[in-house]
């Protein structure tokens, strides 16, 4: 029984070995294909693609409209929708490589032609990562907010601001720093005009006995609150 139990393993792991061994090439050839045919539609005319429809309001079509550009790194996607009277409404959206990030974007049309838009930009260098956002209404007002994240000498630092047409806006500020002997965390928030809302300091320690973490608030009245935790090792 052992020796035909051996057998029967044997020919299980031979037939399987074989099945990589054929596979694998084959398995090669797949992704080649997958290539090609990415690379056609890269290098390929702009997609088109049309539909109509008719409701009790009257006849109404759509067009949708695609292309990637690799030379120039972009890609785009329009859908335009044309109404029984003529009347149009669409929207675009891009999306284009830049030297160390992106950057992607939409704009809204309505029938007015009246436009409202969006755009994000990423940038990612060796110790940094940046992104910003920015968007407008059909009634001119605009929104705008970034977002930093960077490397310290002994931690990072991330700043988180934005600001409105309207007079809105604000900035928080957050700090994470190790030490010898534990880290600390500070936050700072900041009004349009400058102002201190109110910070946070947290400091962690920690020793052979244990640990203790401390936390101090203020607001934008100055008013202080602090509160101190501590763990013992048994």
């Amino acid at each position: 029984m052992k020796s035909t139990h051996r057998l029967v393993l044997s020919i299980a792991a031979f037939a399987a070995l074989s099945s990589v061994a054929v596979s694998a090439p084959a398995q090669a050839q797949i992704e080649q294909e997958r290539e090609e045919r990415r690379e056609a539609r890269r290098n390929a005319d702009p997609v088109s693609r049309s539909s109509e429809v008719t409701t009790a309001r009257g006849e109404f079509s759509r067009r949708t409209e695609a292309d990637i550009d690799t030379e120039g790194e972009r890609a785009y996607r329009s859908r335009t929708v044309t109404g029984p009277e003529g009347q149009t409404a669409g929207v675009l959206g891009e999306i284009s490589r830049t030297e160390n990030g992106a950057t992607t974007s939409q704009v809204f049309t309505d029938v007015d032609g009246d436009t409202a838009g969006r755009s994000l930009s990423r940038t990612v260098d060796d110790d940094s990562f940046t992104r910003e956002r920015e968007a407008y209404t059909r009634s001119g007002e605009t929104a705008s907010a970034s977002d930093t994240i960077e490397r310290t000498e002994d931690g990072a630092r991330r700043s988180s601001a934005f600001e409105t047409s309207t007079g809105r806006g604000g900035e928080v500020v957050s700090e994470v720093a190790r030490t010898e002997d534990g880290g600390s965390f500070n936050r700072t928030a900041t009004d349009a005009d400058g102002n201190t809302l109110g910070t946070r300091q947290t400091t962690v320690t920690k020793d052979d006995e244990g640990a203790s973490k401390t936390t101090t608030v203020t607001n934008a009245d100055g008013e202080v609150y602090e509160s101190t935790r501590e763990v013992d090792r048994n």
